[in-house]
């Protein structure tokens, strides 16, 4: 198990610099004039300090972005606003919130045949460098859910953390994907082999490593609901903690790799704070 998760995504830490743990009381402390101590404190919050590994700056920057919570996610649980607020979506046919049967929480996105929902987003320059994952049950893919993440730079699909296919090949399956800088579509195709349910619906404005996604892929953890993460790991005493993080000051340096070649990397310094 990783030291230290955000939604399921291991985060490396430098071994030189260990995870810091600071509470912050509810209340109060204090001595009256006779020098007894009360206590008005109702309970207590978790701030959590550390700093990455260096990382090659690609991958630094995508982990900025990580730990910042940039993006948008929806748990479609009694709901179909994503935790941004986005939305209401445009439904077309027979599709929207079903309550029970999702993959994490209490409720799911259900498209019978030919079913569309589409959000209205503002992505702008970041659709070229944009992810989006989600988990899907469909005939086609046994009904079983599985984990589909697309590198919209590339148009390549990850099944479950591995390489896969590419985006046009996933109607195939029934599954209608659309993305452009102002929406984003989720469907079943009219002709398909049944409803499909989508779940834990994210998209980022960023290139997620494909190192990264078959820890996400399987870690059976949801994501966000950003811009706050599930805290876990081996080094969480208390897992399950959402919290919002924040990148901090970072450190460039060039470092010998394995391929044989000095490349730039960082590493910086961050904070989680307990929601």
């Amino acid at each position: 198990m990783a030291f230290l998760t955000l939604s399921g995504i291991p985060i490396p830490l430098d071994a030189g610099s260990p995870l810091q743990y600071r509470p912050e009381q509810l209340g109060e402390v204090q001595r009256s004039f006779s020098g007894q101590l009360r206590s008005s404190s109702r309970g207590r919050r978790w701030t959590f300090g550390a700093n990455t590994m260096p990382l090659l700056l690609a991958e630094a920057l995508a982990l900025r972005d990580l730990i910042d919570g940039r993006g948008h996610s929806w748990n479609f649980d009694g709901t179909t606003l994503s935790s941004t607020g986005i939305g209401p979506p445009v439904v077309t046919g027979d599709a929207g919130g079903q309550m029970g049967g999702g993959r994490f929480g209490t409720g799911r996105l259900r498209c019978a045949p030919g079913g569309r929902v589409r959000w209205p987003l503002s992505l702008g320059a970041d659709l070229g460098r944009t992810t989006l994952a989600f988990w899907v049950r469909t005939p086609d893919l046994s009904n079983v859910w599985t984990h589909i993440a697309i590198d919209w730079a590339t148009e390549e699909v990850y099944r479950n953390g591995v390489l896969w296919t590419t985006v046009d090949v996933l109607t195939d399956y029934s599954i209608i994907v659309a993305l452009t800088a102002t929406y984003l579509e989720l469907g079943c195709l009219a002709d398909g082999g049944g409803e499909i349910s989508y779940d834990d619906l994210v998209v980022l404005p960023y290139r997620v490593p494909a190192s990264w996604l078959p820890a996400w892929a399987t870690s059976g953890a949801p994501f966000g609901p950003l811009p706050a993460h599930v805290v876990g790991g081996s080094g969480v005493h208390t897992p399950g903690l959402l919290m919002r993080g924040q990148a901090r000051d970072g450190t460039a340096m060039e470092l010998w790799t394995e391929g044989g070649q000095f490349l730039p990397h960082e590493a910086f310094d961050f904070e989680l704070r307990e929601e």
